[in-house]
């Protein structure tokens, strides 16, 4: 299904974020979470619990 796909492109982009994560300085312990946080949610390996691209635009609004 399209959500199926969907959440493969999430998925492929939690190897983005593991690998971006030694290249970006946090400001804070809050941001260190919100990025842990975010990576949880991509990395996620059951697809039917895994974050959907929606859920992680959410999570970014309201946390950004």
């Amino acid at each position: 299904t399209i959500d199926m796909a969907y959440k493969a492109d999430v998925y492929a982009s939690s190897f983005i974020l593991k690998y971006l994560e030694k290249a970006v300085i946090f400001e804070s312990c809050h941001h260190k979470c919100i990025f842990n946080e975010l990576y949880l949610m991509t990395y996620e390996l059951n697809p039917f619990k895994r974050a959907t691209v929606q859920e992680i635009l959410d999570y970014l609004t309201n946390y950004v």
